[in-house]
């Protein structure tokens, strides 16, 4: 299968899974610390890929908190 034969782009849903990962490492201070560490981790992921690719895309970020808030469902569970 081609990647746009997808439902969701695999870019966007390693972005997912990078933020349930990121949110279930942190959990162990708290959830607030770990959503914290979710977007910072997001955001400084898509300023590196802007200074070194050029190719920043917000969507990234949105899938990594998506992600966050999918391991704070976790968490919460």
């Amino acid at each position: 299968m081609k990647q746009k034969d997808f439902l969701i782009p695999v870019d966007k849903a390693n972005h997912v899974i990078y933020g349930v990962v990121i949110y279930l490492l942190f959990c162990i201070f708290s959830s607030w610390i770990a959503i914290s560490a979710v977007v910072l981790v997001g955001v400084a992921k898509e300023l590196h890929d802007d200074y070194i690719k050029h190719k920043a895309d917000i969507r990234d970020i949105y899938a990594t908190i998506v992600g966050g808030l999918l391991g704070l469902l976790i968490d919460i569970i």
